[in-house]
């Protein structure tokens, strides 16, 4: 076959001369895309011929990128919640405000327990170490005479002497109380008549100085199914190693046993001895009687001080003028004398009652 020169080709069969020439298929553009029409349709009587299954290869997981959070400026409102909340500051209340009733009742109480246990400390029975340093032992000014109250100081190891009288048969009993220490309970002789005993402060009532302690004598009729108080007297009740021995302050004399007070303007006299240096005295003027329940009351009409004390073995004498203030104190009397010695001087203290008695009309 003879091939005509190429340059006598019309354009177009040059092209596809070229082409053949370079081994392009010239059936192949057509298959390949006939071959996606046949797998779209549904084919009868004869079986296409299988594509190859495209490769698929997985695609990579890829994590989204979060976003970050934004700092807030100043001014900003923030509306994402914290995963720990912030406490709510409680408000301070202002002065004279901002307290309910209930909270400020209670507060109170918590102040005053504090406060009241701060004064426990100093105080028992409501004398403090000062007053009992300043006034000596502290008795009511109406002494019930079945029962005995005083408080004055003490401490571990002090000598303790109780002095009294009975008229008939009766229950005594000693109590001994000071704060923070459980008291001391003891049964006294009970039988008709004078009874003395010296008896040791327990061990309990240890402190770093004499504290502020009270004590109690009570009698009442040994009749189990029936106690009432009974003729009970107090003669003398002294602590403390410089006012026992037996009892710091003795020989007291009250007399005469009668005085016209009123029309002649008569005195009673009286005079002490001391066994020990006290720092302060009183003589204290009692105008004996009988409460509504008949107990025997000894009432305090009138005091004269002593600030200079009594030295050891030594005496001091007055006389009364039987006057309650303005008035005649008319009535039967006895004598109370008491000494004592501060707390720096060690807190001794004595109180006696003369045995003697002044009716003054």
């Amino acid at each position: 076959m003879r091939l005509a020169p190429l340059k006598s080709l019309p354009p177009t069969m040059l092209v596809l001369a070229l082409l053949y020439s370079a081994g392009y298929p010239l059936a192949a553009p057509h298959a390949t895309h006939a071959a996606p029409a046949a797998a779209d349709e549904q084919t009868f009587g004869q079986q296409p011929t299988p594509t190859p299954a495209p490769i698929i290869r997985p695609r990579p997981r890829v994590r989204p990128t979060p976003t970050p959070t934004p700092t807030p400026k100043r001014g900003d409102i923030r509306t994402t919640q914290d995963p720990t909340p912030t406490p709510t500051p409680t408000p301070t209340p202002k002065s004279g405000g901002g307290l309910s009733t209930g909270e400020k009742i209670a507060i109170g109480g918590i102040l005053g327990a504090v406060v009241g246990g701060g004064i426990l400390v100093a105080k028992s029975g409501g004398v403090s170490s000062g007053d009992l340093s300043k006034n000596g032992p502290q008795f009511p000014s109406a002494l019930t005479m079945s029962n005995i109250q005083v408080t004055g100081f003490a401490d571990a190891g002090w000598p303790l002497f109780v002095g009294y009288e009975l008229q008939q048969p009766a229950l005594v009993t000693l109590t001994i109380k000071a704060d923070k220490v459980d008291p001391f309970v003891q049964q006294l002789e009970g039988s008709p008549g004078a009874h003395e005993l010296t008896l040791t402060i327990p061990a309990r009532f240890d402190s770093k100085k004499p504290r502020v302690t009270s004590f109690s004598l009570t009698a009442v009729s040994d009749n189990p199914s029936a106690p009432a108080p009974v003729e009970f007297v107090y003669v003398d009740i002294c602590a403390g190693h410089n006012a026992v021995g037996s009892v710091g302050i003795d020989n007291v004399s009250f007399q005469p046993g009668d005085v016209q007070a009123t029309a002649q303007s008569q005195k009673a006299n009286y005079k002490f001895h001391s066994l020990f240096d006290f720092d302060k005295v009183t003589a204290d003027f009692m105008l004996i009687g009988r409460n509504d329940k008949r107990e025997i009351v000894a009432k305090r009409v009138g005091r004269e001080k002593f600030d200079r004390g009594i030295k050891r073995d030594g005496w001091l004498a007055s006389d009364w003028d039987c006057r309650d203030g303005k008035k005649v104190s008319q009535g039967r009397h006895q004598l109370q004398v008491r000494g004592w010695r501060g707390l720096e001087q060690g807190g001794d203290w004595v109180a006696t009652m003369s045995k003697q008695f002044v009716r003054v009309r």
